[in-house]
This record gives C-alpha cells, structure tokens and sequence, in this order.
C-alpha cells in the first residue's frame, strides 16, 4: 500500500519520514481545493448564498404572523439544499488526492491530516474558492 515512502531515493531527496509526508499532505490539500474550484459551480454557489444571506435577513427583520415567517424558513431550506447539491459531487471529487497522497505515506497520520487540512484552506482563502 505505501509506493513512495520505502523508496531510498524519495526518502534521501527529502531527508525524512515527517518531511514527505508533510510534502505529500501539502501538496495533495492544494490540488484538492484546485480541483473543487474546478468541478464546482462556483457562481451559482456565491449566487445562491448571497440569496440565503437575503432570505435570513429579511427572516430576521419580519414582523408578521408564523405562516408568512414558515414561507421564508422554507425557502431558506431550498436555498440550503441547492447549496449541498452544487457542492456535494465535487467535494468528493475533491477529496481523492488526499487519499491517493494517504497511500504514499508510511507513518505520522496527525501530521498528515494537520498539513493537509492547512494547505486547502490556505489555497481556498488565496484562489477565493467558495
């Protein structure tokens, strides 16, 4: 299961275990958020949340009977519902070169999970991803 780390090679070129897995997590946390803003709409998501931060305002601001507050909670939901359907496929997508990268590594899991998980939000907060 593990390919790359037990190569003499890999290892020498990076120096040691902890190194390349932190290579690996980082760049698999990068390609991730890549591919996400790839294969996902990214529009139609900033789209649809700014109507549910619409919807959520004006539900916070009403004044009125509960049947009239149900139809803005219901749409609130739809919105909700739209946002995971747009996001769930590629979010899956998405997650496959971590997993790849997961059979590279031999050892240190935390470390792996930490620097990965580092890596997509910092490439999501620089690329502007939703």
């Amino acid at each position: 299961m593990v390919f790359f780390s037990m190569d003499p090679w890999c290892l020498a070129a990076v120096g040691s275990e902890w190194i390349f897995s932190s290579l690996w997590a980082i760049a698999s946390g990068v390609a991730s958020m890549l591919l996400y803003a790839r294969c996902s709409p990214q529009q139609r998501l900033k789209d649809l949340k700014v109507e549910s931060a619409a919807i959520q305002q004006q539900l916070t601001h009403y004044d009125g009977d509960f049947s009239g507050a149900m139809v803005l909670v219901w749409r609130n939901l739809q919105l909700s519902v739209r946002r995971l359907g747009c996001a769930l496929l590629p979010s899956l997508i998405a997650g496959l070169p971590v997993l790849l990268a997961l059979c590279m590594i031999k050892d240190y899991y935390v470390l792996f999970f930490s620097a990965a998980a580092v890596s997509a939000w910092l490439s999501k907060w620089i690329f502007h991803i939703s």
